[in-house]
Parts: C-alpha cells; sequence; structure tokens
C-alpha cells in the first residue's frame, strides 16, 4: 500500500513531492522515526498509513540500546551515561538487585553477567530483524554517536554483529559495547555465550566470546571502528570519538576510577590540548607513585 505523507512546508520528506505523495516501496514505518532537521531532532510516527513529519532531511530510525545496572552502578547510569544518550536512542535500562561493589570479575561482577547476556537473547528474540545495541554504562555517547552507528548498519552487508576493539589494533574484542542484527545467527550465539558461562563459573563474557570467535562461529562478525574508544586504547583518548569506554578497572573502588576517566575525558573535550596535557601528566605521576610503593 502506498504510503501517505503530509509535512510543514519547508521541505519534503526523501521519496515525497511537495503537496503530497509516496514513500518507496517496502520504506520500513513499523516504528517513531527521528528526523534531523537543522541541528534539530523532529519525532515523526507513524500512524496507520499516515505519516507527519515536519520538514526532515534525512530519515533515520530510533534505535533501542540496552543495558543493565546494579544498585553499586546506579550512580554511572544517572549521572554520566543516560545525560550523554543523544536524541534518537529509546534507551531499555534493566535493574539487577545484586548487593555488592560489582568491582571487575568479583563474584557479583559475573552474577551480572550471566544475567545480562539471559536479557541479550530475549532482547534478540524481541527484535528479530532490527539492529539493537547493547551497551555497558560505563561510558559516554556524544552527538555523533547514532549517525556512525546507522553509516555502520548501511554498510554492515552480510554481518550480523560488531563488537568494540578491546585495542587499538584489532585483536581481542570487548563486549561492553555490541551492535547486533537481531535474527536466529545472533540468539544461537549469545545462547551458547550463556551455556558457556553457566558451566565455566570463573570466566567473564568477554573472555568466553573471545575465545568462541577465534574457534570459529556461524555468523559474520566486525569490529567497531576506532572511533568506538575504550580507556585499553591507551592514554589520552583521542578527541574524535563516537563513544568513550571507561573499561579495565582494576582493583577495588572501580566506579570511583570510572567517574575520574569520565571527568577528564569532559574536560579534554571542552578545553583541549590544556587538559589533555595535565591530566596526562597527572597519570604519568600517579603511575610513578605506585612503582615506588612497590
Amino acid at each position: 500500500m502506498p504510503f501517505r505523507c503530509s509535512w510543514a512546508p519547508l521541505s519534503p520528506p526523501i521519496g515525497c513531492a511537495p503537496g503530497g505523495g509516496t514513500l518507496p516501496s517496502g520504506f520500513p514505518f513499523s516504528t517513531h522515526w527521528l528526523l534531523p532537521y537543522q541541528g534539530r531532532a523532529t519525532l515523526a510516527h507513524a500512524n496507520g498509513t499516515h505519516l507527519a513529519v515536519a520538514s526532515p532531511l534525512l530519515f533515520l530510525p530510533i534505535m533501542k540500546l540496552y543495558c543493565v545496572y546494579t544498585p553499586a552502578h546506579e550512580i554511572l547510569l544517572k549521572d554520566w551515561f543516560l545525560p550523554s544518550v543523544p536524541d534518537g536512542f529509546n534507551v531499555v535500562a534493566t535493574p539487577l538487585q545484586i548487593s555488592g561493589a560489582g568491582d571487575f570479575l568479583s563474584e557479583e561482577f559475573l552474577r551480572c553477567i550471566r544475567a545480562k547476556v539471559a536479557l541479550m537473547v530475549e532482547s534478540i528474540q524481541s527484535n528479530r530483524g532490527s539492529w539493537i545495541l547493547w551497551s555497558d554504562i560505563d561510558i559516554l555517547f556524544n552527538q555523533t554517536t547514532l549517525e556512525v552507528v546507522n553509516r555502520i548498519i548501511g554498510n554492515a552487508g552480510n554481518r550480523d554483529i560488531f563488537f568494540q576493539s578491546e585495542s587499538r589494533t584489532q585483536g581481542d574484542v570487548n563486549t561492553g559495547f555490541i551492535l547486533i542484527r537481531c535474527g536466529d545467527l545472533t540468539e544461537t550465539f549469545f545462547r551458547n555465550v550463556g551455556m558457556r558461562l553457566d558451566l565455566e563459573t570463573g570466566k567473564n563474557e568477554q573472555i568466553i566470546e573471545n575465545e568462541m570467535l577465534r574457534n570459529g562461529v556461524d555468523l559474520e562478525w566486525d569490529y567497531l571502528p576506532i572511533s568506538f574508544v575504550a580507556r585499553t586504547h591507551g592514554w589520552p583518548p583521542s578527541r574524535r570519538m563516537a563513544i568513550y569506554h571507561a573499561n579495565y578497572t582494576m582493583g577495588p573502588k572501580g566506579v570511583e576510577q570510572k567517574i575520574r576517566q569520565f571527568k577528564a575525558v569532559k574536560a579534554m573535550q571542552r578545553y583541549g590540548w590544556p587538559a589533555i596535557a595535565y591530566f596526562t601528566l597527572t597519570r604519568c605521576v600517579e603511575k610513578s607513585l605506585d612503582l615506588i610503593r612497590r
């Protein structure tokens, strides 16, 4: 059925002529759409066979962004993660009532991982045929993240899943930020991850997924661009980043370590090289003092 359009009289949406028209055959209109116009995000809604829009220049789907959090990490979610998420993402945040500090590879950390993987399988089942993101909450976004993600999807070809790289070079993957095409192949992959977590209780999902990818899996995968920055990529981070991931905070007070990283990254983005020099020097002094104490 042709899909009728109406709009404010500045510039018509793609596929429509001034005064009325139809969108191209097969246009995916089963959801809301974000319509960037002159730097502003306008929400359009598909209602039956009619689309109300306001002079869009480009159609971008509102993407589901999944995450989990525990009480210990709620401060990261509310004070850092959510405020950084740009328009165009529908955040689905699930609380996990797991006590403890949640430091890296602690028992509560591993329990959280097992619950998260089960939820990942459910999210794939609920969004078949669509792309979704799964993200840790120790991440900062910027205003270009959705644009970059949609460009990756547009060039995905037959690839089913994209992982953040753990380092600047493409070796191990980081499982804290994953772009997933929802379907049988990705559902099976994460079901297998969950089964291995139940059997290999001392491992986290990143260790298991890297082992599976090295041994060969029945899906096509790739790395996200290096602009999806992680702390393990080195310091200082690139200022041209799609996200910043404060990963691999070893030892106690992991949340405090992540917040310090976030404050440094925010200052670097705002003040440029003076802030980069300051925080790089500070980090070098901290490392030197650690060595002296040992």
